[in-house]
Order: C-alpha cells, then structure tokens, then sequence
C-alpha cells in the first residue's frame, strides 16, 4: 500500500511537470532554442552580491547557510518573494553554476522565486574539510531534503518547484520518490535514466570516433582504460576523466552555439566567483 500510495504521488508529480512546462512554453521566450537564451548567453552583466528589495517585495541574495553540519551557499533571486519557490539542482558532480540560469534565463525570475545551489564540495561551498565519506548519494539528497526544509520554512511555503540538470536529476528523482509532500512538480534537464549504460555509450563513442580518425594517442588511451564493466566501473579511477575528455575532443561533449570550455570560463569569471576561483577549478 505505502509503495502505491508512493508511485500514485509520483505520477502526480510527473504531470505537475507537463503543466508547468506548457505553463512556460506559452511564452514563446522559453520556447526551446529560443534566440534570447542563445543570444545572452555570456554578454549578461548582473549585480548578484547584494540584496535589494522593491515595490514588489524582490529578492536578489547570495548567501551561506548550514545544511547538515557544512556551510553550503544559495542564491536567491527573484521580482516577488511571494511567488513560487523553483529550486535548482545542479549537475556533476560538482558543476557548480550559481549565475548561470540568472543570466540567461532571468524570465524565470519574473514567474519564481529561483534559489540556486552550490552542493558540498561545488564552487563556494568547496571546503577541505567536508570528510570524503560523507561525499555520497544519500548525503546530496539528504543535503537537498534539508534546503528544502529551509526554503518552505523561510517564505512559508507548504510546497516548491524542483529543476534537474543532468547529476542534479538523479538528485530530483531521488527526491520526489522520498519526499513527494514537499514538491509540486519536478522538471528534468538533460535527464539521467540510466548511469552505466550512459557511461559505456560515451566510452563506445569515443573509441568509434578515435579509430575513424585513425587517432592513435586516443586509442591507445582507451584501449588503457578499458570500457567500462557492467557496474560502470574502469580498472581506476583515471578512466571517467579521460573518456569524458575524448568525448568532448570529438565533439560529443555539448550541442550549441558555446562550448563547455567557454561556459566554465565565463563562471570562473564571473564576479560571484571573483573571490572563490580556487575553490570552483578544485570542487
């Protein structure tokens, strides 16, 4: 019974996902491939450091808050502290993009009141001394459940909004199967479905692509690493970096008008990460 009542709110989330969506699309700037996003991307200039407040109750903060024992930081933005909480889960591990949706998707913050979030370990949340055990699944969500508490609690909100981004989707579902109360709908980005077989399809991409191109450093740097087993696991740890490095050599990397390397070089370069760009190269 508790595992039906559980898929039943499941399913109620998923369609609360369908309607926000179309809720979005109506407007055609949130269309997909829409010109504004594109066109905005890395020329947006913001003052996100201090806090305002207006006629309408705005909110643009950036600010750290503990969750389970570790100072993790937030931004907070948006034209009216009254409407709908979206909170965004960020991928990964440990991509952390506090401006990013700020940027380029500001329209958002016209709708919602958009927190974004550093994950322990990610960009300004990056410390030494978070112990290496507690970086695991369970501890992110229990992580995400906490900040869920929080934002309910602090603009009394009985229920929020949840976007995913790739790792932040594996986050998402793991919490609107746990704690399908706390959430009106989830919205999954470049969504995850299957971790190994995503692992062993990059690594068969690459090593297609490297003999194609009769690429001999590649192939021999494949052929090192091994594919990946039915865990999704290499012979070390090294294999991740250098199948996800190829990947992006030959072009599989990310489909767009930018290129990873640029996106990480404009958030390495953005004025909420002037002060923390150590802690960003190193989480």
């Amino acid at each position: 019974m508790k595992k039906a009542i559980k898929l039943i709110a499941l399913a109620i989330l998923i369609i609360g996902c369908v309607l926000l969506i179309i809720h979005l699309l109506k407007d055609s700037k949130f269309a997909v491939g829409s010109d504004l996003a594109a066109e905005a991307m890395l020329k947006k200039s913001s003052n996100l450091i201090n806090r305002k407040t207006g006629e309408n109750n705005e909110i643009f903060e950036l600010k750290k808050i503990n969750i389970n024992g570790v100072g993790q930081w937030i931004s907070i933005y948006g034209h009216n502290a009254s409407n709908p909480i979206l909170l965004v889960l960020h991928g990964g591990p440990g991509y952390a993009m506090l401006p990013l949706l700020h940027d380029n998707n500001g329209e958002l913050e016209n709708y919602f009141t958009v927190v974004n979030w550093d994950q322990r370990g990610a960009g300004r949340s990056y410390t030494e001394n978070i112990p290496p055990e507690s970086m695991t699944m369970s501890q992110f969500v229990s992580d995400a459940h906490e900040l869920t508490k929080f934002l309910k609690e602090e603009y009394g909100k009985d229920k929020i909004y949840l976007i995913g981004h790739s790792w932040g989707t594996i986050i998402g579902l793991e919490l609107i199967s746990d704690y399908p109360e706390d959430y009106l709908s989830y919205v999954g980005v470049g969504q995850v479905v299957d971790v190994i077989e995503n692992e062993q399809l990059s690594y068969d991409f690459a090593l297609k692509k490297a003999i194609e191109e009769d690429n001999k450093q590649a192939i021999y740097e494949l052929s090192t690493i091994g594919r990946p087993d039915e865990n999704g696991e290499y012979m070390d740890e090294s294999g991740y970096g250098i199948t996800i490095k190829l990947v992006g050599y030959f072009e599989g990397d990310l489909f767009g008008k930018k290129s990873t390397a640029e996106i990480e070089e404009y958030l390495i370069n953005h004025e909420v990460y002037k002060d923390y760009k150590t802690e960003l190269e190193a989480g």
